[in-house]
Protein backbone atom coordinates (compact mmCIF):
# COMPACT_ATOMS: atom_id res chain seq x y z
CA UNK A 1 0.00 0.00 0.00
CA UNK A 2 1.87 3.25 -0.65
CA UNK A 3 0.36 6.89 0.50
CA UNK A 4 -1.78 7.47 -2.33
CA UNK A 5 -4.08 4.14 -1.58
CA UNK A 6 -4.29 5.55 2.02
CA UNK A 7 -8.31 6.46 2.51
CA UNK A 8 -9.76 7.69 5.96
CA UNK A 9 -10.45 5.15 8.45
CA UNK A 10 -13.95 6.17 10.32
CA UNK A 11 -12.40 5.01 13.75
CA UNK A 12 -9.34 5.25 15.61
CA UNK A 13 -9.43 1.27 15.93
CA UNK A 14 -9.84 1.18 12.47
CA UNK A 15 -6.01 2.41 12.13
CA UNK A 16 -4.23 -0.77 11.14
CA UNK A 17 -0.53 -1.10 11.00
CA UNK A 18 -0.45 -1.62 7.38
CA UNK A 19 -2.03 1.79 7.07
CA UNK A 20 -0.22 3.73 9.55
CA UNK A 21 3.28 2.19 7.72
CA UNK A 22 1.79 4.03 4.40
CA UNK A 23 0.94 7.11 6.20
CA UNK A 24 4.71 7.22 7.92
CA UNK A 25 6.45 6.27 4.59
CA UNK A 26 7.22 9.52 3.10
CA UNK A 27 9.19 10.53 6.63
CA UNK A 28 10.47 7.08 7.52
CA UNK A 29 11.51 4.65 4.65
CA UNK A 30 11.88 1.55 5.19
CA UNK A 31 9.33 1.75 8.60
CA UNK A 32 7.15 -1.23 8.99
CA UNK A 33 4.81 -0.46 12.19
CA UNK A 34 3.42 -3.70 13.65
CA UNK A 35 1.48 -2.72 16.55
CA UNK A 36 -1.00 0.57 16.99
CA UNK A 37 -2.23 1.49 20.23
CA UNK A 38 -4.89 4.45 21.18
CA UNK A 39 -3.55 5.72 24.45
CA UNK A 40 -5.47 8.53 25.00
CA UNK A 41 -8.46 9.80 23.38
CA UNK A 42 -10.23 12.96 23.47
CA UNK A 43 -13.33 13.90 21.36
CA UNK A 44 -14.81 17.17 20.45
CA UNK A 45 -15.38 19.46 17.75
CA UNK A 46 -12.44 17.27 16.18
CA UNK A 47 -11.60 13.59 17.17
CA UNK A 48 -7.91 13.28 18.51
CA UNK A 49 -5.92 10.68 19.43
CA UNK A 50 -2.25 9.73 20.46
CA UNK A 51 -1.26 6.44 19.19
CA UNK A 52 1.50 4.17 20.15
CA UNK A 53 3.29 2.40 17.54
CA UNK A 54 5.51 -0.47 17.45
CA UNK A 55 7.87 -1.88 14.42
CA UNK A 56 8.97 -4.75 12.93
CA UNK A 57 11.38 -3.11 10.93
CA UNK A 58 13.22 -0.03 10.49
CA UNK A 59 12.28 2.69 13.02
CA UNK A 60 9.83 5.28 13.76
CA UNK A 61 8.20 7.77 16.31
CA UNK A 62 7.01 5.66 19.42
CA UNK A 63 3.87 7.55 19.40
CA UNK A 64 1.70 10.15 16.92
CA UNK A 65 -0.93 12.28 17.03
CA UNK A 66 -3.89 12.36 14.78
CA UNK A 67 -6.69 14.70 14.23
CA UNK A 68 -9.88 14.38 12.56
CA UNK A 69 -13.17 16.21 12.23
CA UNK A 70 -15.85 15.13 14.25
CA UNK A 71 -18.90 13.63 12.17
CA UNK A 72 -21.00 15.23 14.18
CA UNK A 73 -19.70 18.46 13.48
CA UNK A 74 -18.91 18.57 9.90
CA UNK A 75 -21.35 20.77 8.83
CA UNK A 76 -20.95 23.21 11.58
CA UNK A 77 -17.36 23.59 11.00
CA UNK A 78 -17.80 23.45 7.36
CA UNK A 79 -20.44 26.48 7.33
CA UNK A 80 -16.99 28.56 8.63
CA UNK A 81 -14.93 27.58 5.13
CA UNK A 82 -12.62 26.23 7.08
CA UNK A 83 -12.70 22.05 7.31
CA UNK A 84 -9.98 21.85 5.34
CA UNK A 85 -8.03 24.16 6.16
CA UNK A 86 -5.52 22.95 8.67
CA UNK A 87 -4.66 19.85 6.13
CA UNK A 88 -4.60 21.94 3.33
CA UNK A 89 -2.07 24.33 4.73
CA UNK A 90 0.43 21.33 6.07
CA UNK A 91 0.25 19.54 2.42
CA UNK A 92 1.70 22.78 0.89
CA UNK A 93 4.38 22.73 1.32
CA UNK A 94 5.02 25.94 2.16
CA UNK A 95 7.58 26.98 4.90
CA UNK A 96 5.63 27.96 8.22
CA UNK A 97 8.14 30.78 9.81
CA UNK A 98 6.44 29.71 13.29
CA UNK A 99 6.82 26.07 15.73
CA UNK A 100 4.78 23.52 14.75
CA UNK A 101 4.25 19.50 14.59
CA UNK A 102 5.67 18.25 11.83
CA UNK A 103 2.57 16.38 9.87
CA UNK A 104 3.84 12.60 8.23
CA UNK A 105 0.14 12.81 6.47
CA UNK A 106 -2.60 15.00 5.80
CA UNK A 107 -5.51 13.49 4.18
CA UNK A 108 -8.93 14.90 2.71
CA UNK A 109 -11.91 13.27 1.55
CA UNK A 110 -14.14 16.35 0.44
CA UNK A 111 -17.18 14.03 -0.63
CA UNK A 112 -17.41 12.59 2.89
CA UNK A 113 -16.97 16.26 4.47
CA UNK A 114 -13.76 14.20 6.02
CA UNK A 115 -9.88 14.52 6.72
CA UNK A 116 -7.58 13.01 9.13
CA UNK A 117 -3.82 14.57 9.71
CA UNK A 118 -1.11 12.42 11.66
CA UNK A 119 1.22 14.65 13.09
CA UNK A 120 4.35 14.11 15.29
CA UNK A 121 3.45 14.09 18.64
CA UNK A 122 4.77 16.88 20.18
CA UNK A 123 4.35 15.96 24.18
CA UNK A 124 7.60 13.39 22.87
CA UNK A 125 9.73 15.98 22.32
CA UNK A 126 8.55 18.00 25.70
CA UNK A 127 6.07 20.72 25.01
CA UNK A 128 2.90 21.01 27.18
CA UNK A 129 -0.11 21.53 24.76
CA UNK A 130 -2.78 23.29 26.28
CA UNK A 131 -6.75 23.28 26.66
CA UNK A 132 -9.46 25.15 28.30
CA UNK A 133 -8.99 23.61 31.81
CA UNK A 134 -4.72 24.74 32.01
CA UNK A 135 -4.64 28.16 31.82
CA UNK A 136 -1.42 29.97 29.90
CA UNK A 137 0.87 32.51 31.19
CA UNK A 138 1.05 35.75 29.23
CA UNK A 139 4.97 34.88 28.03
CA UNK A 140 3.06 31.83 26.08
CA UNK A 141 0.46 33.79 25.40
CA UNK A 142 2.91 36.51 24.14
CA UNK A 143 4.94 33.70 22.26
CA UNK A 144 2.04 32.24 20.25
CA UNK A 145 0.35 35.65 19.47
CA UNK A 146 4.09 36.87 17.82
CA UNK A 147 4.31 33.19 15.94
CA UNK A 148 1.07 34.22 14.53
CA UNK A 149 1.80 37.47 13.56
CA UNK A 150 5.10 36.07 11.64
CA UNK A 151 2.86 33.23 10.16
CA UNK A 152 0.71 36.12 8.97
CA UNK A 153 2.99 38.40 8.02
CA UNK A 154 4.77 36.18 5.94
CA UNK A 155 1.41 35.38 3.89
CA UNK A 156 -0.29 38.80 3.97
CA UNK A 157 -1.72 40.39 0.80
CA UNK A 158 0.38 40.01 -2.39
CA UNK A 159 2.63 38.17 -0.84
CA UNK A 160 0.25 35.26 -0.49
CA UNK A 161 -0.79 34.97 -4.12
CA UNK A 162 3.01 34.36 -4.78
CA UNK A 163 2.23 30.99 -3.28
CA UNK A 164 0.19 28.54 -5.90
CA UNK A 165 -0.07 26.04 -3.24
CA UNK A 166 -1.92 28.44 -1.41
CA UNK A 167 -4.72 29.49 -4.03
CA UNK A 168 -7.05 28.03 -1.25
CA UNK A 169 -6.52 30.75 1.32
CA UNK A 170 -9.41 33.22 1.02
CA UNK A 171 -7.74 36.63 1.70
CA UNK A 172 -9.17 38.98 3.67
CA UNK A 173 -11.21 41.92 1.92
CA UNK A 174 -12.71 44.82 3.48
CA UNK A 175 -16.32 44.55 3.13
CA UNK A 176 -19.00 48.01 3.19
CA UNK A 177 -19.74 48.76 6.81
CA UNK A 178 -16.19 47.82 8.05
CA UNK A 179 -15.42 51.85 8.53
CA UNK A 180 -17.97 51.68 11.07
CA UNK A 181 -16.27 49.18 13.26
CA UNK A 182 -15.08 50.60 16.65
CA UNK A 183 -11.58 49.83 15.66
CA UNK A 184 -9.82 52.50 17.76
CA UNK A 185 -10.59 50.69 20.68
CA UNK A 186 -7.67 47.53 19.35
CA UNK A 187 -4.70 50.01 19.15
Amino acid sequence: MTTADVSIPQGWDEITSDWMTSALSQHFPGAEVDDVRVVLRDDGTNRRARLALGYSAGSGPATVFAKAVDPEHADLVALTSGLYHEPRLFSSGVPLPLDHPTVYTALIDEDRRDFLMVMEDVVARGADPRDSTRPMTVDQVAAGVRGLARLHSEYWGERLTRHPALGWVEPFVAFEGLEYAPLHIAH
